[in-house]
């Protein structure tokens, strides 16, 4: 009954419109050339009768168009996953050796270091999906870096409304740069990005109040 009443109340807005429109104006110019011997009252009211039946159809299909697309864009949205996700910890990794050595061709130092990402992802959307590709993006970074992923997130699968937090281990290896150089580095501004089975990409969020450093 209140759905009834809430596409009720649509429509009358829709129909009050239409009878405000100039439809009537325009009639009453019309009856204006009709013979005097014409009962122009007669006309009027048979007219704006019909006006009214035909802008209560059309507020009617109006009122019903603006629900229907409403309606295709919730299924729209809906086919499709709805994934939110947010790095909430990056940590070194213990079980990955950290070395540094010099570059043969160019001379230059380089290190690298086993990195824990701690990631918390969820499906907000009905359409299931698994993550199927992970991409680290650190141009933003400091010191250039070059992520090698060694483990986690790919061929996790997503539900609707069940979340969790995830670890995804990978390898930096810093160019030009010795341990003792990245020791306190800020990966605040690095970006993650994961696919789904849909092949649509999502970025990681890593909000954090201050920036988060590394520690090897």
């Amino acid at each position: 009954m209140r759905t009834f009443a809430i596409w009720l109340s649509s429509m009358w807005d829709e129909w009050w419109y239409l009878m405000g429109s100039a439809a009537f104006t325009f009639i009453s110019f019309v009856l204006t050339f009709l013979p005097p011997t014409t009962d122009q009252g007669t006309w009027f009211r048979r007219v704006s009768i019909l006006l009214a039946v035909v802008f209560f159809v059309c507020a009617a299909y109006r009122s019903w168009l603006v629900e229907h697309r409403l309606l295709k864009g919730e299924r729209a949205k809906n086919a499709r996953p709805d994934v939110y996700g947010e790095i909430v910890n990056i940590v070194g990794d213990g079980e990955q050796e950290p070395y540094e050595k010099i570059d043969p061709l160019s001379k230059e130092p380089y290190c690298s270091f086993g990195v824990v990402f701690h990631v918390k992802i969820s499906n907000r959307s009905p359409a299931e999906t698994n993550i199927i590709a992970i991409e680290l993006d650190s141009t933003a970074v400091r010191v250039p870096i070059t992520f090698a992923l060694l483990n986690g997130l790919i061929g996790t699968k997503l539900q609707r409304g069940i979340g969790g937090t995830y670890l995804l281990y990978a390898r930096a290896t810093f160019s030009g740069a010795t341990l003792a150089d990245v020791k306190n580095i800020d990966l605040q501004r690095i970006k993650l990005y994961i696919t789904d089975g849909f092949d649509d990409k999502h970025e990681v969020l890593y909000i954090h109040a201050t920036p988060f450093t590394i520690f090897v």
